[in-house]
C-alpha cells in the first residue's frame, strides 16, 4: 500500500509525456529521472533524445488499468505467484539452493 501512495508522487517517463504532447511536465520527469537541466527546454528534451533514442509507445496507469488483456494479465500473475507461494515451490528451490551451495564443496572434492 505505502508503494501505491508513493508512486503518485513519481512522475511518469519523459516518453510518456513527450509521446502524449505535455512537454512541461516531460522536462520536469527529465529533470527528476536524468538530472538533466538546462536553460532552454528544447535543448534537454534533445539531450534526452540522444540518450534514449527510440522508445516504445507507454500509457499510463489509469490507462492500462481500463484495459482488459492487460487487468487479465495482472491477475493471472497474482494467480501464479500466490500458487508458487502456497504449494512450497518457492521453499523448495530456496532449501535445494542452500543445501548446495553448503555442501557442494565437500561433494566436488569427493568426486
Amino acid at each position: 500500500m505505502a508503494q501505491i501512495a508513493v508512486n503518485s508522487f513519481v512522475p511518469e517517463t519523459p516518453n510518456y509525456y513527450l509521446q502524449n504532447g505535455f512537454y512541461i511536465q516531460a522536462i520536469d520527469s527529465i529533470k527528476f529521472y536524468y538530472d538533466i537541466a538546462y536553460d532552454d527546454d528544447d535543448e534537454a528534451i534533445q539531450e534526452y533524445w540522444d540518450m534514449v533514442p527510440e522508445m516504445p509507445s507507454q500509457i499510463g496507469f489509469i490507462e492500462a488499468s481500463k484495459s482488459w488483456t492487460i487487468c487479465k494479465g495482472v491477475l493471472l500473475g497474482t494467480v501464479v505467484s500466490a500458487a508458487q507461494v502456497f504449494s512450497g515451490s518457492v521453499a523448495s528451490i530456496s532449501y535445494s539452493t542452500r543445501f548446495f551451495n553448503r555442501f557442494s564443496s565437500i561433494l566436488i572434492s569427493q568426486c
